[in-house]
């Protein structure tokens, strides 16, 4: 809105105009599998997300605690994807059998730091993963996002255009994990009228998954630091920011923004809270070193691909804030900021990794009446036809 600046003796506002039209604002989403694929890679910059594959593997040495560790000398695990976050199923060994989550890859992608104990051994063991991972690219991706208003007479929808979403904080404090997603955009329609009481005629909608948010008691957080990794035992809460810094300018003789761009620096921080067990993180701080972290989501269901992990294998941890004592323990607030970490031998470098499991369901059909976001990829010659929703407005938080 442009307001005109005249000084006047009468102390009144002369003129107001409409100036660059946009779109802007957030959604608040409980985290679920799959329900957010498309938006978790458009906020790194990829189109599609890398498979995590199983390579023959002839033996594997686990070394055992303190050092949680796997050496498989005969494979370069780098090559097949495996990364921070990456879970991986382990039997036919004789101590070692279940599922591990990894947290460190060496640089030569032999050796693998895990979250668990394990026994000493060596065994021709099987190494299964059912898993996808993303990380930091540079393609932006922009969708068309609708929003229905079906409790009036006539029903009403409005199409938003050129839309990006260039921010997501998660927030997990003990219980379900939510998510606030950031979305800019060029420009949107005004209300249409809809007599199908649900979206546009002639569009094809897919339904959302239906699987259970997850939640952060069966998650877990984990810190590397020289190679060895420290599980947070009594984390209270957890707060990850990501922020592809997504603009556009207002053009001159246009009353709609430019095509957007991302910002120059990809910025992944964020925040938790443990209860003081160890000098850990605060020596981290204090000494101003570096460590891993890696956070898990789970899901209720003990299907070992219903899971969400977030891997940076760089941190430099900036403030570290010793709470007053409380009932349940002295609580120690630590902020973060993920940086690039060196390349390992196959060239992948990344500050972030995101990993998931492969989508192994069909989602239910979609239910006439029911409210939805929509979005969509924009191809060469604008928004895509297609539209997907990417959350049913009844599990917005």
């Amino acid at each position: 809105v442009y307001d005109s600046e005249e000084v006047r003796e009468d102390r009144e506002l002369i003129d107001s105009r409409h100036g660059v039209g946009g779109v802007s604002g957030e959604v608040a989403t409980e985290i679920s599998p799959f329900s957010h694929d498309d938006l978790w890679l458009a906020l790194l910059g990829r189109t599609s997300w890398t498979s995590v594959t199983t390579p023959i593997v002839a033996s594997v040495v686990f070394s055992g605690p303190p050092s949680n560790s796997m050496f498989i000398s005969s494979v370069n695990m780098n090559a097949y994807n495996y990364a921070p976050g990456t879970v991986l199923t382990v039997a036919n060994s004789l101590n070692n059998n279940g599922v591990l989550m990894v947290l460190s890859v060496s640089t030569d992608g032999k050796t693998l730091v895990v979250d668990k104990d394990l026994v000493s051994e060596t065994a021709s063991a099987t190494i299964t993963v059912n898993n996808r991972v993303a990380t930091v690219g540079a393609t932006l991706t922009t969708f068309c996002m609708e929003r229905a208003y079906r409790h009036s007479s006539p029903a009403y929808y409005q199409p938003m255009h050129g839309v990006v979403a260039n921010e997501v904080a998660v927030e997990s404090d003990g219980d379900i994990a939510n998510a606030s997603w950031g979305f800019v955009g060029q420009y949107c329609e005004g209300l249409l009228e809809t007599t199908s009481n649900t979206h546009q005629s002639g569009e094809a909608y897919q339904a959302v998954y239906s699987d259970a948010p997850f939640s952060s008691v069966s998650g877990s957080i984990s810190v590397v630091r020289d190679g060895v990794p420290y599980r947070l035992g009594t984390v209270t809460s957890l707060s990850l920011s990501i922020n592809n810094g997504a603009e556009a300018l207002p053009l001159v003789g246009s009353d709609r923004l430019s095509s957007f761009s991302f910002g120059a620096t990809q910025v992944v921080g964020g925040s938790c809270t443990v209860l003081f067990e160890s000098a850990l993180l605060y020596s981290i701080f204090e000494e101003e070193g570096e460590a891993s972290l890696v956070v898990r989501l789970d899901n209720f269901v003990s299907d070992s691909s219903e899971f969400l992990s977030f891997g940076l294998p760089r941190c430099k941890f900036n403030t570290a804030d010793i709470g007053d004592g409380a009932p349940e323990g002295l609580p120690v607030e630590i902020d973060f900021r993920a940086l690039r970490p060196a390349p390992d031998n196959t060239g992948r470098s990344s500050q972030i990794f995101i990993s998931t499991g492969a989508v192994d369901e069909i989602p239910p059909a979609i239910v006439p009446g029911q409210d939805y976001y929509f979005d969509s990829f924009a191809t060469a010659g604008g928004d895509g036809a297609e539209l997907t929703p990417f959350h049913d407005l009844s599990e917005l938080a």
